[in-house]
């Protein structure tokens, strides 16, 4: 089963490739294979950015490092992930609202 990262990254990458069939893009499918190139990437991150609305911009900077279609999936659950983690609120040191007696 395919995760909701899996599918939209196969779709956006078939979207800007003009392939009909999302599926014939696997996971183990090199970029340079597929004719994907770096300002393809960067679209399809752009995609990404505009579809997560606003949820903090995407590692460009990382696309350097990808090679197959599942790195761009594994780059994206990343991005996905690290939005969505709870961080912790500047100046509350620590103790929850409880305050020293």
């Amino acid at each position: 089963m395919d995760s909701h990262s899996q599918m939209l990254v196969r779709h956006l990458i078939a979207s800007r490739l003009q392939i009909e069939d999302e599926e014939s893009i696997a996971d183990t499918r090199r970029l340079d294979d597929l004719a994907l190139d770096m300002f393809d990437l960067v679209l399809v991150a752009v995609e990404l950015e505009e579809l997560a609305g606003g949820g903090g911009p995407f590692p460009v900077g990382d696309l350097a490092q990808v090679e197959t279609v599942g790195d761009v999936v594994a780059l994206v659950d990343d991005w996905l992930q690290s939005d969505t983690v709870p961080r912790p609120i500047e100046g509350s040191g620590g103790d929850h609202g409880r305050h020293a007696a």
